[in-house]
């Protein structure tokens, strides 16, 4: 069965979310890196991120990140988003040159690190590439059509060493986008990653079944104890586990904001980016 996006299916979610107000904006610079290159391009008319290697490899993955409501308003801001706000670049250069350390606020636990550093002392991370482009809102299906039918042949053209499936994820209402861009694409879209959804709890059976019908081949979903998304998500990840789909489901604590993605998010949604396929 494929799933069917319907606009009205594709903005309900995000009409109610608009009703909330975007959160507050919180920019902090990233730390320089020698490791990738960081430039904001046009790539099928819209504004991207793009972050590379500075030595590319011969095959390379990507990781297609979406930003939350507060930076839909400005093509650039929205764009910069993950790397200027979200602290991706950061995350990128902490993976590269481990240990992790646990973050002085909490929101990511010694326990968590540690996992981590395990994990990066079995395998070395794995370099990706960075597309984060604009997203407008009200989101529309035309907006993931365009993500799989316009975006990601631009992406293979402009990265020639771009090979096999990318790594679709977003944060807030841009993990709520994506999840509704691979249920509907999953043959372009077959990896998802979401941190802290924007979706509800009565959504998760149906969102569930949508990317298990469609056949999304691997998920990971995160959320924080003080997000407001947080039990949408929890039960999302159980029922996907009750359907036997390739799930991970972590919750870490924090709020839902963008410290909390600097310190905990970014970096546990990149190092499994890293590490699927």
């Amino acid at each position: 069965m494929i799933v069917r996006l319907t606009r009205r299916r594709f903005t309900a979610g995000v009409l109610g979310l608009l009703s909330l107000g975007a959160s507050p904006l919180v920019t902090s610079s990233p730390s320089p890196s020698s490791s990738l290159t960081v430039r904001v391009v046009t790539l099928a008319g819209r504004r991207v991120l793009l972050a590379t290697p500075v030595v590319m490899p011969e095959k390379l993955r990507v990781l297609v990140l979406l930003h939350g409501l507060g930076e839909a308003y400005a093509p650039e801001v929205g764009a910069r988003a993950w790397a200027d706000r979200y602290g991706l670049i950061d995350a990128d250069t902490h993976l590269r040159h481990p240990p992790i350390a646990a973050s002085t606020s909490g929101f990511l636990p010694a326990a968590e690190a540690n996992r981590i550093n395990a994990d990066l002392a079995a395998a070395p991370f794995a370099e990706l590439a960075y597309a984060c482009p604009h997203m407008p809102v009200p989101v529309t299906p035309a907006y993931a059509q365009w993500l799989a039918y316009s975006l990601m042949p631009a992406l293979r053209a402009e990265l020639p060493a771009f090979t096999g499936d990318p790594v679709l994820g977003g944060c807030s209402l841009g993990g709520y986008a994506s999840i509704n861009t691979a249920s509907a694409y999953p043959a372009t879209f077959p990896l998802l990653a979401c941190t802290q959804a924007a979706i509800s709890v009565a959504d998760a059976p149906r969102i569930a079944t949508d990317l298990q019908t469609a056949g999304v081949r691997k998920m990971y979903f995160a959320t924080s104890s003080a997000d407001p998304y947080h039990d949408a998500n929890v039960a999302l990840g159980r029922q996907l586990g009750k359907l036997g789909v390739d799930v991970t489901a972590r919750s870490f604590p924090g709020p839902h904001d963008q410290p909390w993605l600097r310190d905990a998010g970014a970096i546990d949604l990149v190092h499994w980016a890293s590490r699927t396929s």
